[in-house]
């Protein structure tokens, strides 16, 4: 048993005692008064004509007495078994979340099925940016380009930047390549806060990595983006951080 878990133990064995010795000493009490309610009048018998006022008041004390001491001990005993049973609603919520976590724990990156990336899909940062665009045309169903350097995974770029681009330099756009896009990104004063959102927002993983821990990665450096890539260091797959945390909803 660890050392925390022996203070734990320790901490319930204390509050126990002492809640047990408070209904203890709440009976003691009682029977206390009680006593003293019945010899009062025996008491009383002394000749001063008081007999029948301490009876009277004694009659009227013990009912009152009763009914405080009935809710004083209700109220303990509730807030004694509120207390064990709100301990044990606590232990097996704790125990169904350690399930859940060892569950969710075993799934890797491969159980998601991760999309396919188009291997003619990918750019070079010497390819002009008329290239990417035209590419962009043929398949709309992606939403940002993987750039390549000697065929291993350089960076990701959202197609808003490529668009955005155009707008900005019609004349040479058709003959600038990617590297001037990602410097666009970088220095275009209006796309200050956008950066981030822009390129670079990836991480790279493989098939065999845990959910978990890559989506706790990916919400770690705010990556919208996973790519797997092969042992060459190519783009081969791709998910979305959704992705992941739909998955995770689905079979919890």
């Amino acid at each position: 048993m660890s050392k925390n878990q022996n203070e734990k133990v320790m901490k319930n064995k204390k509050e126990h005692k002492l809640e047990f010795w408070l209904v203890i000493s709440m009976l003691i009490v009682l029977s206390v008064l009680l006593i003293l309610l019945f010899i009062l009048p025996v008491i009383a018998k002394d000749g001063s004509g008081n007999e029948d006022k301490i009876i009277e008041f004694s009659k009227w004390v013990l009912p009152a007495l009763l009914g405080a001491f009935g809710a004083w001990i209700g109220a303990g005993a509730a807030y004694f078994f509120g207390k064990e049973s709100l301990k044990e609603s606590s232990r097996s919520t704790q125990q169904a979340l350690e399930t859940l976590k060892t569950n969710i724990e075993k799934f890797l990156i491969e159980d998601i099925h991760p999309m396919a990336l188009d291997p003619n899909f990918t750019f070079k940062l010497d390819d002009p940016v008329e290239k990417v665009l035209e590419g962009l045309d043929k398949r709309p169903d992606f939403w940002f380009v993987p750039i390549v350097k000697n065929e291993k995974l350089k960076d990701v770029i959202d197609i808003e930047a490529f668009w955005r681009y155009k707008g900005d330099r019609p004349n040479t756009f058709k003959t600038d390549s990617v590297d001037k896009v990602i410097e666009y990104i970088d220095t275009e004063p209006k796309l200050a806060n956008k950066k981030d959102k822009l390129h670079s927002f990836f991480i790279i993983a493989k098939k065999t990595d845990k959910i978990t821990a890559t989506l706790e990665r990916m919400e770690n450096v705010n990556a919208r983006v996973g790519i797997i890539c092969n042992e060459e260091g190519k783009p081969t797959h791709c998910f979305s951080r959704q992705d992941l945390r739909s998955f995770l909803l689905n079979v919890s």
